[in-house]
């Protein structure tokens, strides 16, 4: 499938690249390749050796772990303009060591990490850009890893809610605002690490007290305020 003019400013914004002067992306532009999948569709399987990362140019793609009682764990989900499995073309012979699944068709932009690799080596100014991305998304992950064990169910789900709500334009200081979940309601409890049950009981809580409504994937939420207070 042809890299477009439009896959090709998506993906230079993506921080892995933007990263790179206009000489190294160009490098590896030539063979970057656009990768198409659907809903449930394999990317890659744990254990796969990783040679690609990719950046989502259309549609998500969920990173999963199966229990050993074959539960399905949702790792982390990525929407378009996210990159994923990159960190580890700095292992030696890496594998894959979750699988991503297609969550709502669409394209993936795959990149060879033998190709990225050789780009930096060369550049030192890259590699520092680099790795000042990567911190950031360590202090992100860290944050998010405090959140699950120390927030309760609740919290965690009004904190969600109200980022959505912030990023909804306008972004909402006093509500009422109404946004719409970028994924399911039994992915959205893997995310929380809580039980879809548990979800369940959230909701009909804050229904109860006048603070949401749902409607489908679409939480109306009635008082920000209120939910604020909950996280």
């Amino acid at each position: 499938m042809p890299l477009t003019a439009a896959y090709l400013e998506a993906a230079r914004a993506a921080p892995l690249f933007a990263a790179l002067d206009d000489d190294q992306f160009d490098r590896l532009r030539r063979r970057m390749q656009v990768q198409p999948f659907e809903a449930k569709q394999l990317v890659f399987q744990r254990g796969d050796p990783a040679r690609h990362f990719y950046v989502v140019l259309e549609g998500s793609v969920k990173l999963t772990v199966q229990s050993r009682g074959g539960e399905e764990k949702i790792v982390e989900r990525f929407g378009p303009g996210q990159s994923f499995a990159e960190a580890l073309m700095f292992l030696e012979a890496p594998a894959y060591p979750v699988a991503a699944i297609g969550v709502e068709p669409g394209r993936l932009l795959a990149t060879s990490s033998a190709d990225y690799r050789a780009v930096l080596a060369e550049s030192p100014g890259a590699c520092l850009r680099l790795l000042g991305d990567f911190s950031k998304r360590l202090h992100g992950l860290v944050r998010d890893i405090e959140e699950l064990t120390m927030a309760s169910a609740t919290t965690r789900f009004a904190r969600l809610v109200l980022d959505l709500a912030q990023r909804t334009p306008p972004p909402c200081s006093a509500g009422p605002v109404s946004v719409t979940l970028p994924e399911s309601k039994q992915m959205l409890a893997s995310r929380l690490a809580i039980k879809p049950e548990t979800l369940s009981r959230i909701l009909r809580t804050l229904n109860d007290a006048g603070v949401v409504s749902v409607e489908g994937r679409t939480i109306h939420v009635h008082d920000v305020e209120r939910l604020r207070a909950a996280a």
